[in-house]
């Protein structure tokens, strides 16, 4: 699974390399990736910019989704005690997970 997950990532990180408004978040130095997740960071979009883009990208059949809804923003922890989110909230806004299944042996 492993073997097949990694041929995606290394799919998806050759087809964006030349996309300046769009970063694939790797692997940090040290350390090993299960693939488990692949995500793109698109700069300079809003929410809603976001959100179009990924219906766009959907009823095209490419099943991308946000990153996780930020847990103050869920409606259990609305009133749970929060810091300011600067740095959260920014990436909420661009990041875009791609197809991430293994399709045996493709």
């Amino acid at each position: 699974i492993l073997k097949y997950k990694k041929k995606i990532t290394k799919k998806y990180q050759k087809e964006f390399k030349n996309i300046s408004e769009i970063t694939f978040v790797n692997q940090p130095k040290g350390c090993r990736s299960n693939y488990w997740l692949n995500v793109i960071s698109v700069s300079n979009l809003s929410l809603t910019h976001r959100d179009k883009l990924l219906t766009k990208l959907n009823k095209n059949n490419y099943e991308c989704r946000p990153i996780w809804k930020l847990l103050h923003k869920l409606p259990m922890y609305h009133l749970s005690p929060k810091s300011k989110l600067y740095n959260s909230q920014e990436l909420e806004k661009k990041i875009i997970t791609l197809p991430s299944g293994a399709i045996y042996g493709k």
